[in-house]
């Protein structure tokens, strides 16, 4: 039976948005552990390293522009920051360029962790791999919704930060935002402007899942129709962007275009809360090529949540019309856009450019993750080589994920690694353990993985660290245990390989060590 969900409606007030809301305030952490909300492109370390570079340059031009006092913080506000991932990434990143730079390296700075989710700010301050940076005072937590939120009250310092009282520039940070929050949707053809309505109905639905339970997004089918604007300069009060609508209107004869009014809400807030000294840092899902506006309709990603793309060449024009610039890589892919934006003359900002140019349009996090999928997809063909693998992880900036990916192909390799290849993951493994970020018990198994590795090749002091860091992560991990009581055995720390092997049984009595370990 197919359930009508939502009439004809103008895409911006749909019920979606609400639906989106209920999704994320009823799930909270589990969105990226349970529910599978995507997470990975916007928490990988390779993004970090862009970030931060681009947040370094940035706070370069700034102080070469003499608007940036070395005397008073500079905040970082991540909006809908969620588990925390990519703040503790980009803090990683972060504290060594800044104190490698001899010009910024006596600045204050404090990340602000922002969310519309109370149960995501409450584990993101209990999360002891958060913890060092908190008690530095480079780590605080605010309530935010980027569409409503005018003042910002920090819950450590107890600081309030109000539009147009900040003394220094701020850096704005939004991964998967711009694609979650409200937009409209539109068809220009021949001169005309067609405002886009969506139905929304459902199929296979459980009986007692109601249309307004967050549960029903993944059953979701739309349908769009469009009806004539007849008078367009009123269409929005906001005379910006009628604006943007006209000029967007004039380049094309046909195309159907989804018109993000969440962002520039957005852009405007941060804008007046930064007297327009703001660097945005964006990442999401992007729309059509200019190519295929002519008929390709907007698609509803879904999962436990949705998105819809967001259409950059439009905020490009939002952002030159209010006296700013949106950077984007050249033929950007779509599948996930990274953007830099001023909200004021981008020539004042000569190294964010070079930056920007040097990592993102360098190579985008999204092309990284496509060679390690298509390495992953022949390797029943051909295992690449161990010193392919460990120039792979460089590449991603020491990725977990990627380490993860791989492991069994290593593993296969590990009994023929040579002294240098052994040499090279010893430091790898390190890296790669200091931008791990767990979020559930599960993820006790890669510094579990990782210490198999180095207790065959008999680095005993290495196996027992990330074995520890395993039971750390996962207090009730038998293997943890019991892999850390036979590394102790063989570092000859006889009482601690009793406690740790006797915790093994405990937890799971198989794990009886043979006579010859």
């Amino acid at each position: 039976m197919r359930l009508s969900v939502q009439e004809p409606t103008r895409l911006s007030d749909s019920v979606l948005w609400d639906l989106q809301d209920k999704a994320y305030l009823s799930f909270g952490p589990s969105a990226w552990t349970e529910k599978s909300v995507p997470f990975y492109l916007t928490s990988a370390p390779l993004l970090a390293r862009h970030f931060a570079s681009l947040i370094a340059a940035y706070l370069s031009d700034s102080l070469q522009a003499g608007i940036l006092d070395l005397n008073k913080p500079v905040y970082f506000l991540d909006i809908g920051a969620g588990a925390g991932r990519l703040c503790f990434q980009i803090l990683r990143e972060l504290e060594s360029l800044l104190s490698h730079d001899s010009n910024l390296s006596s600045l204050g700075y404090v990340y602000i962790m922002s969310d519309i989710v109370e149960s995501n700010l409450e584990a993101a301050e209990k999360n002891s791999y958060l913890r060092r940076y908190v008690e530095e005072g480079h780590l605080d937590f605010a309530y935010y919704n980027a569409l409503e939120t005018d003042v910002i009250k920090l819950r450590h310092s107890k600081k309030v930060l109000e539009p147009s009282k900040l003394e220094n520039p701020m850096v704005a940070i939004a991964t998967y935002l711009f694609d979650t929050i409200v937009q409209d949707l539109f068809k220009a053809e021949k001169g005309q402007v067609y405002e886009g309505r969506l139905a929304l109905f459902a199929d296979k639905v459980e009986k007692d899942i109601s249309i307004d339970d967050p549960q029903i997004i993944q059953h979701l089918e739309s349908e769009y129709s469009w009806q004539l604007i007849e008078n367009l300069e009123d269409y929005y009060s906001h005379k910006a962007l009628v604006n943007v609508l006209n000029e967007f209107k004039e380049r094309y004869d046909l195309a159907h275009f989804l018109f993000p009014t969440g962002a520039f809400a957005v852009i405007e807030r941060l804008h007046a809360l930064s007297n327009g000294r703001c660097l945005l840092l964006a990442a999401d899902q992007g729309g059509e090529p200019k190519h295929k506006r002519k008929t390709c309709l907007p698609a509803l990603s879904l999962h436990s949540t949705f998105s819809l793309p967001v259409d950059y060449e439009i905020v490009e024009i939002f952002l030159k019309n209010m006296g700013g610039a949106c950077l984007l890589a050249p033929e950007y892919d779509k599948s996930f856009v990274v953007s830099a934006s001023v909200l004021s003359e981008k020539e004042k900002y000569p190294q964010l450019l070079r930056t920007f140019d040097q990592t993102v349009s360098y190579f985008e996090v999204v092309h990284y993750w496509y060679c390690c999928n298509e390495l992953e997809k022949h390797l029943e063909v051909k295992n690449p080589s161990l010193h392919h693998l460990y120039l792979l992880l460089k590449q991603g900036n020491w990725d977990p994920s990627v380490f993860h990916m791989f492991y069994t192909c290593v593993e296969k390799q590990w009994g023929e690694a040579s002294e240098d290849d052994i040499f090279l993951f010893e430091e790898a493994l390190e890296k790669i353990w200091q931008r791990h970020f767990p979020l559930s018990k599960d993820d006790a198994y890669l510094p579990l993985n990782m210490g198999v590795l180095m207790f065959h090749v008999k680095r005993f002091d290495s196996a027992y660290r990330f074995f520890q860091r395993a039971a750390e992560i996962d207090s009730e991990f038998a293997l943890a245990w019991h892999y850390q009581g036979l590394a102790a055995l063989r570092l000859m720390r006889l009482s601690e390989s009793q406690r740790c092997l006797k915790q093994a049984q405990n937890l799971d009595p198989s794990l009886i060590p043979t006579k010859s370990t």
